[in-house]
């Protein structure tokens, strides 16, 4: 699960690759996930009418790729620019095929920027078989 805030367009977003409603999660305290999400949206918006948006269906069809649907959610807001509602009608990609690019992206950049006891703080993603980033 991730959770994606933009305090300058007042977007908050919940993404769940799994598609499951926040209302339906119970957190270890007995409060919903969406209970939760409420406290958190308002300390961070003043407006009480932001609306969380939730993914309305799952992309995930496995168990064990969680995270590398939340790092491909993140790529496609941040890297990619793609608003929420863009991100979801998109059909996911091979999770296979973007944990090697991340893995690529991840080892050219250690080659570029070798650390010297600190973790670089520029990262690149690169190219790897010709698609587009």
């Amino acid at each position: 699960m991730a959770l994606f805030i933009d305090l300058d367009d007042g977007k908050f977003e919940f993404y769940d690759p799994q598609g499951i409603d926040p209302s339906k999660r119970i957190c270890k305290d007995k409060f919903s996930l969406l209970n939760k999400l409420e406290l958190i949206k308002n300390e961070c918006f003043a407006d009480e009418n932001v609306p969380i948006e939730c993914t309305p269906v799952a992309q995930q069809k496995d168990k064990h790729n969680c995270l590398a649907h939340v790092c491909h959610f993140f790529k496609s807001r941040l890297v990619d620019k793609s608003t929420y509602e863009s991100f979801l009608s998109q059909k996911a990609p091979s999770m296979e095929k973007f944990r090697k690019k991340i893995a690529l992206s991840i080892a050219e950049n250690a080659k570029l920027n070798p650390p010297a006891n600190q973790i670089s703080r520029t990262f690149k993603p690169i190219n790897a078989d010709g698609d587009d980033w």
